[in-house]
């Protein structure tokens, strides 16, 4: 657990809450729309499976019975006492980016380090024309459904596609930021939850066709890393460094990484898409570029970059940045990427010589 400018002492009592870990109750907040849009999908899709009135009603009774007993549900009085002294105290207990500890930081802090990320040139605020609008959500589930109802009458998509692919009862993604405290002034790692969402069954659909890519991968190992690490050997002027390439996700350029990803995946011998590539590109941008989201500004569309949280983001990214993996590995004896974390061997004189690689932070392990 980590406080970030916060020097008050804190209860025992909240220290012991917050100490069982980010899956704690304190974090947890029940949510019956979220509940009742997945309920929603699901029976859509069964209505195509032709499954009989009488079980889609068993489930509708279910649910409600559900939602029912979890909105009556007293948490334990621990968790009611320090949900209130974070209230109480403008605070909030964000979860680390990396491992499984909470961090805590007064609110404000945390909506300005968002802020800083909405300013970023790869977001655009989403200006409600007039005060009588389509709800947001609406308005982009039916620009979704349009596209792929477009790609359905042209022959791209059939039937089966666009009845898995379609959505119904969406919610725009939310973002959020986890705490990233092993860097300095513990920035915040933007995160879509992206489940519900309209792009979030193209999204899954697009992500299991990328998933034949090797370089999509991430086939590091800690196990293999630290194998290799104790057979290498090291000159007197060797060390080894590691590379962390600055917010790999949000300057990824996604149409360029989503054509890339196409040649790849249409021009080998691996398992093509049951699509063509003009339509596996058109669906790729539907889930990857545009995405509209809810934030505690208002609505924003990201332009730019992937969405982390988007579940094609990780192997767009990691197939882009293997195009790099050439230079970045020159001549080391030992290479090893985990995504945007690389590790390698090099010459002393040459770590601050970025010729070699991409723009990158390095941070000097010897």
């Amino acid at each position: 657990m980590t406080f970030f400018e916060i020097d008050t002492p804190t209860p025992n009592y909240v220290l012991d809450t917050l100490a069982m870990g980010p899956k704690n109750p304190i974090l947890g907040k029940f949510n019956q729309k979220e509940v009742l849009t997945e309920i929603d999908i699901l029976l859509n899709n069964l209505k195509y499976e032709n499954v009989s009135d009488d079980i889609m009603n068993d489930i509708n009774v279910a649910t409600l019975k559900y939602i029912k007993s979890c909105s009556n549900l007293k948490p334990p009085r621990h968790i009611i006492m320090t949900k209130r002294y974070l209230k109480e105290n403008n605070l909030l207990a964000i979860p680390f980016d990396k491992g499984t500890g909470i961090c805590v930081m007064k609110k404000d802090t945390y909506i300005l380090k968002l802020k800083d990320i909405l300013d970023l040139e790869q977001f655009e605020k989403v200006i409600m024309t007039r005060k009588n609008g389509r709800e947001m959500c609406l308005k982009e589930e039916d620009r979704v459904n349009s596209l792929l109802h477009s790609l359905h009458a042209n022959a791209k998509i059939d039937d089966e596609l666009y009845k898995d692919l379609k959505s119904t009862g969406g919610q725009l993604p939310r973002l959020y930021g986890l705490a990233k405290v092993h860097k300095q002034n513990v920035p915040l790692r933007p995160v879509l939850s992206m489940p519900g969402s309209p792009y979030h069954k193209v999204a899954n659909k697009v992500t299991e066709w990328l998933s034949v890519i090797p370089e999509a991968k991430i086939n590091c190992s800690t196990q293999q890393t630290v194998e290799n690490l104790k057979n290498v050997s090291l000159e007197p002027n060797e060390v080894v460094i590691s590379f962390d390439v600055t917010s790999l996700y949000t300057n990824v350029p996604v149409k360029e990484a989503i054509g890339n990803a196409a040649e790849k995946l249409y021009s080998s011998n691996m398992q093509s898409p049951p699509v063509d590539k003009e339509t596996f590109i058109a669906l790729a941008t539907i889930s990857c570029t545009d995405v509209m989201m809810s934030t505690h500004e208002g609505t924003y569309k990201q332009i730019d970059g992937l969405a982390m949280g988007s579940p094609p983001a990780p192997l767009l990214a990691n197939k882009w940045l293997s195009k790099f993996e050439p230079s970045i590995k020159h001549i080391s004896k030992l290479f090893e990427r985990y995504m945007d974390g690389i590790l390698r061997t090099i010459r002393s004189d040459l770590i601050r010589d970025q010729s070699f690689t991409p723009k990158v932070e390095i941070h000097v392990r010897n």
